[in-house]
């Protein structure tokens, strides 16, 4: 957390020098935010292709993953979409050259959602037949690249001579983001585990009170359960990674109809870092300071909750 607050300010101290020592205006980075993002989304693709125990496991658990993962994001985005229009921000902020309607706008945010799935899908094509080479290792290359999406927020931020934090006048409703999103991923889990799979309330909240953390809500799981929690923690890990693709995938559509509460409480922990620059890129650079709040707040009570849950 320390590592992504300090990439962060450190890139915005760069974006103020530039726009106090250059005479031009300093060229939006929205473009290059998407890039960068895409080519990550290459790169943990190959990540998960290549991890043969995730690829045996899609078929059995990932059914699982799936339903309990993007019904746990659309619960805290309708969740927290109600707490925006209670709070008195019913419209939904527009990032600068955003498209804002009409079937243009429809046709452009369809059409960034499926560069988002090629570029995902291509990666675990890639790893899954092989061709990713043996000196490259994908899970460093993302990290780096998740570094440079952090560095690029900050950078616009300080280059922007009318940037905003998103945090005037709207304190109060700003921390209850993450309860509230807490709250919706939990009813949506329940909802998502006893219905279809024979979940009962503990495992359900388990298996998504990760809130997009999928390596350390897997680990605690299994830690806390033992061995019966082996299968738990692979729905669990699944469930997170789905939460965050579909996040990523859908964040224009969910920040631009729905505003920057919903897509920050669809983020969840991710709202601090991987989802950040498509918070930023979809609602303005009025909602980095809410996003970046939330996923504070998250990852501190995220261990929290999950030991919590496995003890239900």
């Amino acid at each position: 957390m320390f590592l992504i607050l300090g990439i962060l300010a450190a890139g915005a101290i760069a974006g103020y020098l530039a726009r106090r020592l250059c005479e031009r205006k300093i060229p939006d980075t929205g473009g290059l935010l998407t890039w960068t993002v895409r080519v990550m989304l290459l790169a943990f693709g190959a990540s998960i292709g290549v991890n043969d125990e995730i690829m045996d496991s899609l078929p059995t658990l990932g059914l699982r993953g799936a339903a309990l993962g993007i019904s746990a994001m659309t619960g805290s985005a309708l969740c927290c979409m109600l707490l925006e229009r209670l709070s008195g921000g019913i419209k939904p902020a527009q990032a600068p050259g955003s498209p804002s309607s009409g079937a243009n706008g429809l046709l452009r945010m369809a059409s960034g959602s499926a560069m988002t799935v090629l570029f995902f899908g291509t990666g675990v094509a890639c790893g899954t037949c092989g061709t990713v080479p043996d000196w490259a290792n994908m899970d460093s290359i993302s990290e780096w690249l998740l570094r440079l999406l952090i560095a690029l927020v900050g950078f616009g931020l300080g280059s922007n001579p009318h940037r905003e934090t998103g945090l005037t006048g709207r304190k109060a409703s700003v921390l209850l983001v993450a309860p509230v999103s807490v709250a919706g991923t939990a009813i949506a889990g329940i909802a998502a585990g006893i219905i279809p799979w024979g979940y009962d309330v503990g495992d359900s909240v388990c298996a998504v009170s990760g809130m997009g953390y999928y390596s350390l809500s897997s680990l605690l799981i299994v830690d806390l359960k033992g061995a019966a929690g082996l299968q738990l923690g692979a729905v669990a890990l699944l469930g997170n990674i789905f939460r965050e693709l579909t996040a990523l995938v859908f964040a224009p559509v969910i920040g631009r109809r729905m505003g920057a509460y919903a897509l920050t409480g669809a983020a969840g922990v991710t709202s601090l870092d991987v989802l950040l620059p498509s918070i930023r890129n979809a609602c303005g650079e009025g909602a980095v300071g809410i996003a970046l709040v939330n996923g504070i707040m998250l990852e501190i009570a995220c261990p929290l909750i999950i030991t919590a849950a496995c003890m239900l």
